[in-house]
C-alpha cells in the first residue's frame, strides 16, 4: 500500500484561512493510489488525521486526536498526540481499544524501570516473560503479567525495547488488527523501539473525535498504541552501557524511519 518516506505526494493547503492561522494550517499528503490520506499541522509537525483503507475498501481514520487542532496548544493534560518527533496513537480498526492488536518486535532485551518508569541501567531478557514479542502475539496474550511494567500501578506498556539486529532492510517492529485487516510495518536504522499502549488515557477525560463515536464518549485506557523509534532511552546517563547519545557525526548524518501500512 503506502510507505510515507516514498510514494505520499504533497498536497500543502495553501492559502491558510481564516480559521486555520499558523501553527495550525494543514499539510495534506496523498498516497497516489488513494489508499492512505495524513494530514498534518505545523505545530510540532503533529499528525491529526491518518485515513486508511481497510480490507473492506472502508476508509478509516486510524489516529487518536482532536476534531479542534488548536486543542493540542490548549489542552492541559497535552497528551502529546502524534506530533513527528514523538508519539502516533493508533486504535479505532473495528474495535475500541488496541488489546486484540498483533505486535511483533525483534527484540530479546527491554531496558529495565523502576517503580517510576526510570531506567535503572540494566535490560531484561524477554525470554519466558511478557515483554516476548520476537513471535507475534496479541497485545494483551500476558495482559494480567504487565502490572508494574510501565511504572507503580500501570499495567501495560510503556518500554524501550532494543532491536536484535539491523532493521534496514526488514522490519523491526509491526503491528496489524485482523479485524480491519491493516497492518503497519517499521524499517529504521535506529537501535531501540518504545511502544506504549496508553494506560491511564481515561483519566483524561478526553473526547474522542466524531468519526470514532464522540463527543458523547470519551478515549479510555489501551484506545491505542505508540510506537516511537529511538536510542538507548537514558544511555546519557549510564555510561557502562558505551552508547555515544552526543551527536558527533556531523552535517548530513540521517536517522532512517520508514513506515509502511498496508491491508491484509
Amino acid at each position: 500500500m503506502g510507505e510515507f518516506s516514498a510514494i505520499l505526494s504533497c498536497a500543502y493547503d495553501y492559502p491558510l484561512t481564516k480559521d486555520e492561522p499558523q501553527p495550525f494550517d494543514i499539510t495534506t499528503l496523498v498516497a497516489p493510489d488513494g489508499s492512505i490520506t495524513a494530514k498534518f499541522v505545523s505545530f510540532g509537525a503533529t499528525m491529526t488525521e491518518l485515513w486508511v483503507k481497510d480490507k473492506y475498501g472502508r476508509p478509516r481514520d486510524i489516529i487518536l486526536g482532536y476534531d479542534d487542532n488548536t486543542k493540542l496548544l490548549t489542552d492541559p493534560f497535552h497528551p502529546v498526540f502524534n506530533p513527528i518527533v514523538g508519539r502516533n496513537l493508533d486504535a479505532f480498526q473495528g474495535s475500541d481499544d488496541i488489546l486484540a492488536h498483533h505486535l511483533h518486535i525483534d527484540s530479546s532485551r527491554v531496558v529495565a524501570v523502576d517503580g517510576d518508569a526510570i531506567p535503572t541501567g540494566e535490560f531484561i531478557d524477554v525470554a519466558g516473560t511478557a515483554y516476548d514479542f520476537r513471535t507475534p502475539e496479541r497485545i494483551d496474550y500476558r495482559w494480567n503479567d504487565t502490572a508494574g511494567f510501565c511504572g507503580g500501578g500501570c499495567i501495560g506498556y510503556d518500554n524501550c525495547w532494543i532491536y536484535d539486529h539491523n532493521e534496514t532492510s526488514k522490519p523491526g517492529i509491526s503491528l496489524w488488527s485482523d479485524l480491519s485487516g491493516i497492518r503497519l510495518d517499521v524499517t529504521t536504522n535506529n537501535p531501540a523501539t518504545q511502544v506504549f499502549t496508553a494506560y491511564g488515557l481515561q483519566l483524561l477525560n478526553m473526547s474522542r473525535k466524531l468519526v470514532h463515536g464522540g463527543p458523547r464518549l470519551i478515549y479510555e485506557s489501551s484506545a491505542g498504541v505508540a510506537i516511537e523509534q529511538e536510542g538507548y532511552i537514558d544511555a546519557i546517563n549510564t555510561p557502562e552501557w558505551g552508547v555515544d547519545q552526543i551527536c558527533t557525526a556531523g552535517p548530513g548524518t540521517r536517522l532512517r524511519l520508514v513506515t509502511r501500512i498496508e491491508s491484509l
